[in-house]
């Protein structure tokens, strides 16, 4: 896979969407066994360090909200985008509309699926990235069970949305860590919260990108006796200016959790 990930790579001095590279969403899918039929969603990313240019030469300091539909054949390699959205100082748009379109043809065609691409102004972006203090009940106050096993609590039937800020994978390739808060909505049987927190944590030492980290998240939770329905949200801290937040439900009633966390 010939990826700019773990290279040294040159800063582009020009515009350069040929430098975007794609990784098959199935090479961490297969391993995995994920069935893409059970879920939908989304990946969204958010650069907070995008630069533009008008004709005038005038330029703006804006903040990027990229979604990528979790059905795309390929996911976007993290360091070509930012080395691509970096290279777009160095091109003059007409218009912010202009800036979206752009964008948005040369990140499908890599990714090969619908995507979104919104700019928003400073003003916008305090509106619609606000802090959100919580996204539900806290599990991190617990001691994790000492193996990883998924248990009930009990059979009674629940709605219930928990998070941890504790979550750690390994990035494949570099092998460097990669932080995150994870919230998972789900109704059915109560989850026993010490062995989600410990089935969580397991992901420490696990090399994944992140949305294959969800996504078997996601279908370990789906597949576990009593769970009727359940959404999993990964909010990954920022690297190089950009954030990225995958989610994937099995049911349109739970909403993509909006809004980012102390940590982002």
């Amino acid at each position: 896979m010939d990826i700019p990930l773990g290279k040294s790579v040159q800063q582009p001095k020009g515009f350069a969407p040929a430098i975007l590279a794609a990784v098959p969403r199935i090479l961490g899918r297969s391993s995995a066994n994920i069935d893409t039929d059970a879920f939908k969603g989304l990946d969204r990313w958010t650069a907070y360090e995008f630069v533009w240019f008008d004709q005038r030469g005038v330029g703006h300091a804006d903040v990027l909200n990229i979604e990528i539909d979790s059905q795309s054949k390929n996911l976007v390699e993290s360091k070509s985008l930012k080395l691509f959205l970096n290279s777009c100082y160095y091109q003059y748009f007409e218009s912010p509309k202009a800036v979206e379109t752009v964008l948005s043809k040369y990140i499908e065609a890599i990714v090969e699926g619908p995507t979104k691409i919104q700019l928003l102004s400073t003003e916008q972006a305090k509106a619609e990235l606000q802090i959100v203090p919580t996204f539900g009940a806290s599990i991190d106050g617990k001691s994790p069970a000492g193996n990883v096993d998924l248990k009930l609590e009990s059979n009674e039937n629940v709605h219930q949305c928990l998070y941890t800020d504790l979550f750690r994978s390994l990035c494949p390739v570099t092998g460097q860590p990669d932080w995150a808060t994870i919230v998972i909505e789900y109704i059915g049987s109560k989850l026993d919260q010490r062995s989600l927190l410990g089935y969580l944590r397991s992901y420490a030492e696990h090399s994944g990108f992140h949305e294959a980290c969800v996504e078997s998240i996601f279908q370990d939770i789906r597949t576990f006796e009593g769970i009727e329905e359940v959404a999993v949200c990964a909010k990954f801290l920022r690297r190089g200016g950009i954030d990225i937040c995958p989610f994937r439900t099995s049911t349109d009633d739970f909403a993509e959790p909006k809004g980012r966390s102390i940590r982002q």
